[in-house]
């Protein structure tokens, strides 16, 4: 029997259940897009940490930065990581104040109804790509773990985070992300204990820091091979 694949399936069901176990505690609109405003500084920080420096930054921004040295998390995770705290130090206060559902609604209270479409617009698509990116990122995971063809690991990964966010909104979204966001974070200490302990991590900080080829690490090239399997998808379909 697989065990990585019984444990990576047994992940993925657990956040379809947690997703839906919160489902009773959506009882308006409020709480469904927007937690009710009641999610708290521990849901709030999971969420932000597991949406921004999820999937794209350990598969894409980890072999960036193996390849070019730091110059490689200039924007992941590094400029993502300087919005988030200007976001934080100056905008946020004032947007709770205003008691806003979404940002089209900040350009239609300041500009009217024609730029708040305008914004959607330019808004939509944006979301659209990042959400793209974090479910090809977890199909990937899927696929290499199990052997499904991408495509199939994709549509799957899709349908399970699709369920639990249309039927629980952004609380269920929010649970799950308190999951992800502790599992990711014990997946990087094993990984860097892991890692200390072959004797790798040598060539790894060698070539971080003073960009070098990352021939000279094991590790390193897989981190380099599986950031182009996220970034280059060899079908232009996916």
């Amino acid at each position: 029997m697989n065990w990585l694949l019984v444990a990576l399936f047994g992940y993925v069901g657990l956040q379809l259940l947690v997703g839906l176990a919160v489902t009773s505690r959506v009882k308006s609109e409020s709480d469904y897009l927007i937690a009710g405003r009641k999610l708290g500084p521990t849901l709030v920080v999971f969420s932000m940490f597991a949406t921004w420096f999820g999937a794209e930054s350990c598969i894409g921004a980890s072999g960036a930065v193996y390849e070019q040295g730091l110059s490689g998390a200039r924007a992941d995770p590094l400029g993502y990581a300087a919005c988030l705290f200007l976001l934080g130090a100056v905008f946020a206060v004032p947007l709770w104040r205003l008691k806003l559902t979404t940002l089209g609604d900040l350009f239609a209270w300041r500009y009217g109804p024609n730029v708040e479409r305008l914004a959607v617009l330019l808004m939509v698509p944006t979301s659209i790509l990042w959400a793209a990116a974090q479910i090809r990122a977890f199909g990937q995971v899927v696929a290499t773990s199990s052997g499904l063809e991408l495509q199939i690991a994709i549509a799957l990964s899709a349908g399970v985070v699709i369920l639990y966010t249309a039927v629980g909104g952004l609380l269920a979204d929010a649970v799950t992300d308190v999951l992800q966001g502790g599992t990711l974070v014990v997946g990087l200490v094993v990984l860097a204990i892991a890692v200390f302990a072959t004797g790798d991590a040598s060539g790894m900080k060698a070539s971080a820091w003073m960009g070098l080829p990352p021939q000279s690490s094991v590790f390193g090239r897989i981190l380099v091979s599986r950031r182009h399997a996220f970034t280059m998808p060899s079908d232009p379909a996916v």
